[in-house]
C-alpha cells in the first residue's frame, strides 16, 4: 500500500492530516487507480459514540471529489500541472461547500467539532494531492488552495466549538474556583499503585462508566505510571505519531487512549497526570470548549498557590512565557440506566522532560510549529521544574491537599473493585491488543 501524506494546522486550531492510499503497483500505465482516502489528527470529536463513521463519511467527500485518475495518475501530470494551478480554486470551492454542507449535517445531528473544519481539511487534502503529484517543499506551500473569502467566516468552529484566545493570562491574583466546584460532592482518588499504560486507559474507561451510570458519584484520580509509555489520540496515525521501533528499543509502551488529542510522552518520574469523571451536569450550560478551562480551574488556581505562572492556551493547552506545560483532553460517555452521563477530562503535565529523547520518539509534524515563533518541538516545553523547587511529589500531594481544603464535600477515596475489575478485562481485550493500538495504522 502506497501513501500520501497533507498535514495541515490553522493559527490556533489541531492538526490535521489526510491520507491517500493507493495499491502497491501504483505507477505510469500500470492501471491501478483503487484509491481512498483517510482523515486524521489530533482533533476532537464529541457527541457521538461512532467518531469513525463520521470521519469515514467526510473522507468519502475526498474519495469522491479528489481521489480520481486525473489528478493522481502521474504519467499524466506534465501537461496538467499548470491548468491544475488554475482549476484548483474551483475545485477548492467546492470541496469546501461539500465539507461544509456535510459537516452542518452531523453537527445538526448534536456532532461537534473541535480543531478540525472544512477548510483544514481542503488544505491538506490538497497537500497530500500534491505529494502524490511529487510537488514539495516551498513549490507545494505556494499552491495551496486559497480560501474564499465567502467561507472564511462559515468554515469557522459553530458557536459550541469556539476556542478561547490563543493565550489567556490566569496568573496573578486569585479569582476563586467556580461555585460548581463548591457545591461538588468530589471523592478525591490518590494513586494506590503505580498501573501499566494500558491499565490506565482501561480504569478512565471504567471510571467513566460507572460515573455515567449512577455507580459512582464524581471523582478526581491522581494517577501514578509504572513505565514509559507514548500514549496517542483516539484520530492520530500509529504510525505517523511515533517512531515505533525506536519507542520500543527505548523501553516505551505505546497505546491508543479513547479521548481525541496528540500523543502523550511519559517518563514516570517527569509526569503528573489526573483525571476527573463528571456528571453531564456539571458543565450545563457551557460549552465544550468552556468546559474544558471549568475542569481546569481548580489546577490553575492550586498552581497558582505554589507561585506557578501559566496560561490558558488554545483549545486545550496550559502554557507558561517559555512554553508548553500541559495538555487535556476528554469525551463524553452517555447516560445509562437513568445516570448522569459523565465528563471523562484528563490531564498529563510535564514535572520534568528529556525533550530531546522527546522529539526522537515521536513524529512531530513540522506543520505543528507553523503558527509558533519557536520552532523547535523540544525548546517549545516548559516543565513545572523550571519555576519550582518543589518536587513532583510535593506537587501532587498539593493538588490533592487543595481540593480537600478548598471543596467542602470533597473526600478521600480510593478505586472501587468492580472498576478494578472491569479495568483488568478492558486492558487485556483492547487496551493491550495490538489491532487497537494500530486501529489507525
Amino acid at each position: 500500500m502506497k501513501t500520501f501524506r497533507g498535514d495541515f494546522k490553522e493559527p490556533g486550531g489541531k492538526l490535521v492530516s489526510v491520507v491517500l492510499l493507493g495499491g502497491d503497483h501504483y505507477g505510469p500505465g500500470s492501471g491501478d487507480l483503487s484509491w481512498e482516502s483517510r482523515i486524521e489528527g489530533d482533533f476532537f470529536i464529541e457527541g457521538t459514540d461512532e467518531p469513525d463513521s463520521v470521519l469515514a463519511d467526510l473522507a468519502g467527500i475526498l474519495d469522491a471529489r479528489v481521489l480520481d485518475e486525473r489528478l493522481l495518475e502521474p504519467h499524466r501530470q506534465s501537461d496538467r500541472l499548470e491548468r491544475l494551478a488554475a482549476d484548483d480554486v474551483h475545485q477548492g470551492d467546492d470541496l469546501r461547500d461539500s465539507l461544509q454542507t456535510r459537516m452542518d449535517h452531523w453537527r445538526s445531528q448534536g456532532v461537534l467539532f473541535l480543531g478540525l473544519t472544512a477548510e483544514g481539511i481542503c488544505q491538506a487534502c490538497e497537500r497530500a494531492r500534491q505529494a502524490a503529484q511529487g510537488i514539495t517543499g516551498e513549490r507545494s506551500k505556494s499552491r495551496l488552495l486559497k480560501q474564499p473569502e465567502r467561507l472564511r467566516m462559515s468554515a469557522q468552529p459553530g458557536p459550541s466549538e469556539q476556542p478561547r484566545r490563543p493565550k489567556e493570562d490566569v496568573s496573578g491574583v486569585s479569582t476563586g474556583l467556580d461555585p460548581r466546584w463548591l457545591k461538588l460532592p468530589l471523592t478525591v482518588i490518590p494513586p494506590d499503585k503505580a498501573w501499566d499504560a494500558p491499565h490506565q486507559m482501561a480504569l478512565d474507561q471504567a471510571l467513566a462508566e460507572s460515573v455515567a451510570s449512577n455507580r459512582i458519584g464524581p471523582c478526581l484520580r491522581l494517577w501514578e505510571w509504572s513505565e514509559n509509555a507514548v500514549v496517542i489520540g483516539l484520530h492520530q496515525s500509529l504510525s505517523g505519531s511515533v517512531h515505533t521501533k525506536l519507542a520500543q528499543e527505548k523501553g516505551f509502551k505505546v497505546v491508543r487512549r479513547l479521548t481525541g488529542g496528540g500523543s502523550m510522552f511519559i517518563q514516570p518520574g517527569n509526569t503528573i497526570t489526573y483525571s476527573l469523571y463528571l456528571p453531564f451536569d456539571f458543565a450545563q450550560g457551557m460549552t465544550v470548549a468552556q468546559s474544558y478551562r471549568l475542569c481546569d480551574s481548580w489546577l490553575v488556581e492550586a498552581l497558582k498557590s505554589l507561585g506557578l505562572y501559566l496560561f490558558y492556551q488554545g483549545i486545550n493547552d496550559l502554557a507558561s512565557a517559555k512554553g508548553k506545560i500541559g495538555g487535556a483532553a476528554q469525551r463524553r460517555f452517555r447516560p445509562v440506566d437513568g445516570g448522569p452521563g459523565c465528563i471523562l477530562h484528563h490531564v498529563t503535565m510535564a514535572y520534568d522532560m528529556d525533550a530531546n529523547l522527546m522529539t526522537q520518539v515521536l513524529k512531530i509534524s513540522q506543520e505543528k510549529s507553523a503558527d509558533k515563533a519557536v520552532k523547535s518541538a523540544a525548546k517549545r516545553v516548559d516543565p513545572l521544574k523550571s519555576q519550582t523547587g518543589l518536587s513532583r511529589q510535593e506537587i501532587m500531594a498539593a493538588l490533592r491537599d487543595y481540593l480537600l481544603k478548598r471543596l467542602p464535600q470533597a473526600r478521600i477515596g480510593s478505586i472501587g473493585s468492580a472498576e478494578k475489575e472491569k479495568a483488568d478485562e478492558l486492558s487485556r481485550l483492547r487496551y493491550e491488543d495490538p489491532s487497537w493500538t494500530a486501529r489507525i495504522p
